[in-house]
């Protein structure tokens, strides 16, 4: 577990040292740390930023157990709601082939990771932003959840 938390920790601090920018390496090493940690269950929520309807960038819950998105709640003000899973659902290593076809096509990014390994802040294509264009998502309130 200390061999794991140290990794992780350097991917942190290598995405800081950087100004958070995306590369291969940042994204391998949170990939190990993610596969590292064998996380089967989870949940998180998070927002996107776009110029968009309430729901599509409005607070969302998303539930993954072994590897399928099984929930998407939107968050909405006292107004929770299921949302479709394949519109609005990812699991974490679908945000990593996000941004790994964003590296790929040479793409201005911003990414930061958590300790365990998930992005925990997406930024892609951050140049086709003023013209809503880009991909942003921030990840909030991650847990995992027991087998």
């Amino acid at each position: 577990m200390k061999r794991l938390y140290a990794s992780a920790v350097t991917v942190a601090i290598v995405c800081v040292a950087c100004g958070g920018s995306a590369d291969s390496r940042d994204l391998a090493s949170a990939e190990n740390a993610w596969q590292a940690a064998s996380v089967g269950s989870y949940s998180f929520v998070y927002s996107r930023t776009c110029e968009c309807d309430e729901v599509t960038s409005g607070l969302k819950r998303v539930d993954v157990v072994g590897g399928e998105v099984i929930s998407v709640t939107y968050l909405g003000e006292g107004n929770e709601q299921a949302v479709d899973v394949v519109e609005y659902g990812y699991t974490i290593e679908a945000l990593f082939d996000l941004i790994d076809a964003s590296i790929g096509r040479g793409d201005e990014n911003e990414v930061e990771y958590a300790d365990l390994g998930y992005p925990t802040l997406i930024m892609l294509d951050i140049e086709q932003m003023a013209v809503d264009g880009g991909f942003g998502l921030r990840l909030l309130d991650f847990s995992v959840e027991p087998a």
